[in-house]
């Protein structure tokens, strides 16, 4: 390549990628006149003039699509050029057919970028082998879906207009079609196909400015089977609702969803409820039905994803038919819990017996006897002991119940001086089957770092791999870069970084090495994974090899089956969006066998609309966008994560009394598979006068046993009956029973269950001080109604552990009547 072709691709480079920062359209057309004055002006042949006018065109078309343009139409030739000279006719038709054969062939602008091709007008006017090649390419292109180009040719506007017309009258004497079911143009059939970036490609209904017409517009759709719809459901309206049914009556469907859509080109998947709403009964449908709730109809493509196997949704239909008989036992439940409740215990023996109904499990209508009815609290506890060791109707609740988290602070062992500084937007990896976590980089608060370490979890140690990686051939001193660790081939790859500007508020400002894009390394672990050789990778700059442009804050992962590494987002350095704001980066891949990036998408909002699109994440602390992208389908979910805030406390040494990582922010942590456990590291606590932090953490997530379930249960049976004696009995015999039975059950460790214990001690002197009122003679099965709901609700209680499937239902009868 000679010095002037280099400096005009470089400038063209540079010209493409100011316009790129700036608004960039959607839709570009282009008029190809002049051609023949253009040779005339030139001194060439007609035909010549014709052929640099398709290379003008075919370098004007790359720009575009080097913009991002997502479509293009061309005015290539008009039905009044028929007019003109056989000759230049057909060296027009001639030179047509060599360019489309041209763009269509592997490897040129429509493979390259992904373009599907169009073809517009009369075509039934070209000539035969021109007609074949214009079928061929648009048969070649049809399955791409990065851009598209509109070849009008031949074609005048008023031929379209007459064409619409002929086509819709047409359809509607054929009985295709209502002339008042979409607006023309819009045909309803276009919905079965997905091109969001074609004009032609939807179908849409005029609005009425009548509101009551304007709310009885809706799509119905009749499926080709009897299905079960429990998957995704995309679409593009605004605001929604979806019914699904056996029938199009109101009365034969129920709600699937309702939602919002996103004004932006990304299409949204919807899960769509398939169950009857309280009874939670499955049931299938023939009709969805979609609502628009503001604005006419006006839909793009619209995907369903269900169940159709016959022998499936023949169960579920049965089942949905029998949902009468379902109903029906669920209010005889609830009618006998209501009895019972109540005290209506003839009545509630006499409905069981009648409808031979089971339910709860036989111990668990012993407990109620036992406490409720009876107040025998020995024999309470007995039955607690039984269902929870015996039946094992606790083990439920033990599956499925919160989990906490229990924090342990990692001291390492050895010299202080063998651990990291204190650092924020560092980096950690974890070698699995080794144990080790690795570190690297980071800011101290000052200046970037770039220190390796690695910490062995076994033996609870720090070693300093490298001091200074950079001076070994590493990456240089940085921070909010990213690192993974594959185990396959026992490497660690570190890419980007916040590129640092020198600060001159310091006696020796210490401006860090910069290396604009080439940032990315990988280090190759020798055998003890205590050290390792750092090699540069794309040593001419990543974003030249096709990755990513110099970004940090991004994301990374390792896919181990297939050998690549996936980098998500980040933002870009030097970049920033039309309005201002900064510019993020999109998806990429890293083969890592043979060490070549593949571009899979760009940021959504790179080019679309005003403002920037809401999948971007702007901030580590902020409300967050979580978004969750299918490789294979290129479909994205999206679901809303939040970040608590905390206010930092006026009193610096509040956390150092608790077993509990201080509030922090730039940290980093990282997950053991095989032990379940997660570390943390550093970060920045954001106080006034706290350096950034060096402490490590571990954390497991523990669910609670039978045993403790059982433990709080037995508390609440023996709270309650130490409370009773505090009436009956004497005094010290109450306190007895609080020194031992009380407290052998519970747990020290826990602040409110040791104040509620002394809460109780507190209790039982009230008591005593109010008079001598326990020895009244009360006998336990003689007590109040007050007494009685103070022992339905230590029932109530209890229930919480037990299986649900095994315990009266939680619905109160009284919940469910309406208007009363």
């Amino acid at each position: 390549m000679s010095v002037l072709s280099f400096i005009v691709n470089w400038l063209t480079r540079l010209v493409i990628y100011i316009l790129s920062s700036g608004p960039v359209p959607q839709h570009v057309a282009f008029v190809m006149d002049g051609n023949r004055r253009y040779a005339k002006h030139k001194q060439l042949e007609v035909s010549e003039g014709h052929v640099d006018g398709f290379g003008a065109l075919k370098r004007m078309l790359e720009i575009c699509l080097r913009l991002g343009i997502k479509c293009v139409t061309v005015y290539a030739f008009s039905i009044e050029n028929f007019k003109r000279p056989r000759g230049e006719v057909d060296t027009l038709m001639s030179l047509a057919k060599d360019k489309l054969d041209e763009l269509c062939s592997h490897g040129d602008l429509l493979d390259k970028y992904q373009v599907r091709l169009n073809v517009l007008g009369k075509t039934d006017l070209l000539p035969p082998d021109v007609l074949e090649v214009v079928h061929r390419a648009e048969a070649m292109t049809a399955k791409h879906n990065g851009a598209i180009l509109n070849i009008c040719m031949p074609y005048t506007s008023r031929e379209e207009i007459t064409s619409a017309v002929e086509s819709i009258v047409r359809s509607h004497q054929s009985g295709e079609i209502e002339l008042d079911s979409f607006t023309p143009g819009y045909p309803p059939e276009n919905i079965y196909t997905d091109l969001p970036d074609d004009v032609k490609s939807r179908w849409s209904t005029e609005r009425h400015g009548d509101p009551v017409v304007q709310e009885c517009q809706w799509v119905m759709l009749k499926l080709e089977k009897l299905s079960v719809f429990m998957k995704s459901h995309p679409c593009n309206v605004s605001a929604f609702r979806v019914y699904g049914g056996l029938g199009t009556k109101d009365s034969e469907m129920h709600e699937l969803i309702r939602g919002k859509l996103r004004d932006d080109d990304i299409p949204q998947t919807f899960t769509l409820n398939y169950k009857t709403p309280g009874a939670g009964v499955p049931f299938a449908c023939r009709y969805i039905k979609i609502c628009p709730i503001s604005y006419n109809m006006s839909l793009w493509h619209v995907g369903l994803s269900g169940i159709v196997e016959e022998v499936f949704v023949k169960g579920v239909h049965e089942g949905y038919i029998k949902v009468g008989q379902h109903k029906d036992t669920l209010a005889l439940h609830l009618v006998l819990k209501h009895l019972r409740r109540s005290n209506f215990l003839t009545a509630h023996s006499s409905l069981l017996s009648q409808t031979g109904l089971r339910t709860e499990h036989p111990k668990i209508t012993r407990l109620h006897d036992a406490l409720v009815t009876e107040a025998d609290l020995a024999t309470t506890e007995e039955l607690v002991k039984s269902i929870a060791e015996e039946e094992g109707l606790f083990e439920y609740c033990a599956r499925v119940g919160s989990p906490a988290c229990v924090w342990k602070r990692m001291t390492p062992e050895g010299d202080a001086g063998k651990t990291p500084v204190g650092r924020g937007g560092h980096q950690l990896c974890l070698d699995v089957e080794r144990g080790v976590i690795y570190l690297f980089g980071g800011w101290d608060g000052a200046k970037n770092l770039s220190d390796f370490w690695s910490y062995t979890i076994a033996t609870n140690q720090w070693k300093l791999v490298h001091e200074d990686t950079a001076a070994i051939g590493g990456p240089s001193a940085r921070s909010c870069h990213n690192m993974v660790y594959c185990h396959t081939n026992r490497t660690i790859y570190v890419l980007g970084q916040l590129n640092e500007q020198p600060r001159a508020n310091g006696v020796n400002p210490q401006p860090q090495p910069q290396r604009a894009d080439a940032d990315f390394f990988k280090c190759s672990l020798d055998a003890t994974g205590e050290g390792g050789t750092w090699t540069l990778l794309n040593p001419s700059g990543v974003e030249a090899a096709g990755g990513p442009p110099p970004i940090s804050d991004h994301q990374m992962i390792v896919d181990e089956e297939n050998s690549l590494m996936y980098v998500f987002g980040g933002r870009m350095e030097n970049a920033s969006y039309r309005d201002g704001g900064p510019a993020y980066s999109g998806m990429y891949s890293f083969n890592l066998v043979t060490e070549t990036w593949t571009h899979i998408f760009h940021d959504p909002a790179r080019h679309d609309g005003p403002t920037a699109n809401p999948i971007n994440i702007y901030s580590r602390t902020d409300p967050a966008t979580f978004m969750t992208y299918h490789i294979d389908k290129k479909l994205w979910v999206r679901s809303e994560s939040w970040v608590g805030s905390f206010k930092p406390s006026t009193n610096g040494d509040v956390w150092e009394g608790l077993e509990l990582p201080r509030p922090r922010s730039a940290h980093q942590v990282v997950y053991d598979s095989a032990n379940k456990v997660f570390y943390m590291f550093g970060g920045n606590s954001g106080e006034d006068g706290i350096p950034r932090l060096n402490d490590l953490w571990s954390m497991r997530l523990v669910r609670p046993t039978v045993k403790e379930l059982l433990r709080k249960a037995l508390l609440a049976v023996r709270k309650f009956r130490f409370k009773l004696m505090c009436d009956t009995i004497p005094p010290f015999e109450a306190l007895t029973y609080l020194q031992t039975q009380v407290s052998e059950v519970v747990d020290n460790n826990d602040e409110n269950e040791a104040a509620d214990l002394r809460g109780l001690l507190s209790y039982l002197l009230s008591r005593t001080s109010d008079g001598d009122t326990r020895m009244n003679g009360t006998d336990d099965t003689e007590v109040n109604e007050e007494n009685r709901k103070e022992r339905r609700e230590l029932f109530d209680f209890l229930m919480q552990f037990v299986d649900p499937t095994e315990r009266e239902p939680e619905t109160e009868l009284r919940d469910v009547v309406e208007n009363v």
